[in-house]
This record gives C-alpha cells, sequence and structure tokens, in this order.
C-alpha cells in the first residue's frame, strides 16, 4: 500500500440515506505515506455549494490521518467567501 495515491472528487451529501441533498464536492488526494500503511497523508478541498447562488465556499485540508489512532492533526490552511 505504501506509495499508493488515490485521487478524490466526490459528492458531500447531507446524510447516507439515497436522495439525499448534495452539499458540495470533496476533491483532492490522500496517499499512504508510511511504510506499514497507517498513515496517509492528505490533501483535500472541500466545496460547497451556495444554493442558489453562484458563489462557492471552500475550505482545504492538509495533514496525516493515522489510521491506528484515535485522534489525527488535520490543519484547514485556507478558505475563501465565508471561510
Amino acid at each position: 500500500m505504501f506509495e499508493t495515491i488515490i485521487v478524490v472528487d466526490d459528492e458531500l451529501i447531507e446524510a447516507h440515506e439515497l436522495g439525499s441533498v448534495v452539499l458540495g464536492r470533496v476533491q483532492g488526494f490522500y496517499l499512504a505515506s508510511s511504510l506499514d500503511g497507517n498513515s496517509q497523508t492528505i490533501a483535500l478541498t472541500v466545496v460547497l455549494h451556495g444554493g442558489e447562488h453562484e458563489i462557492e465556499d471552500t475550505i482545504s485540508f492538509f495533514g496525516v490521518y493515522r489510521t491506528v489512532s484515535p485522534e489525527s492533526q488535520i490543519a484547514v490552511v485556507s478558505g475563501t467567501e465565508k471561510y
């Protein structure tokens, strides 16, 4: 799994049910960044749709997600419009 890169461009939905409201998209990538596969470096941007408005809000995240740890430090590194 080391050196595996996953590219993401998925819908962000309100709930897990079919037909749930789409709030926006999650775009970016994460990669296996440790030999044992327990750490993933992530760089993601959440694009939130403005409903009837054409303007989109974004929040960008960067950090290392540790799969075996109950907590990981993921930083908000930027945002646009409301954020």
